[in-house]
C-alpha cells in the first residue's frame, strides 16, 4: 500500500515556538515543506492530514501517514 508513517516526539520548530510563546497558533511548517518538496518533485502523494496547527503541541504526539499511489514499493526498498 506504499505507506510512509512519520514520527516524532521531539520538534525544533515546536521547541522554538513554545520558547517564543506562540505554539497555539503555530501551524506546521515542517510538513508543509515536505510535501512542498514531494509536489516538486512530481511525486503523487496523499496524507489523511495535511499541514494545520501543531499536533505535538494539541495530541501529544507527531504522527502522519503519506501514501504514494503507483510508486515503487517501499517495504520492498526498505529492505534492500
Amino acid at each position: 500500500d506504499n505507506v510512509l508513517q512519520l514520527e516524532t516526539t521531539s520538534c525544533f520548530a515546536y521547541k522554538g515556538m513554545t520558547a517564543a510563546g506562540c505554539i497555539d497558533q503555530y501551524k506546521c511548517g515542517i510538513f508543509t515543506r515536505i510535501f512542498g518538496w514531494f509536489t516538486n518533485l512530481g511525486l503523487e502523494f496523499d496524507s489523511t492530514d495535511m499541514p494545520s496547527l501543531c499536533k505535538l503541541h494539541h495530541t501529544g504526539k507527531c504522527v502522519w501517514n503519506v501514501s504514494f499511489p503507483g510508486f515503487c514499493n517501499l517495504e520492498k526498498a526498505a529492505k534492500e
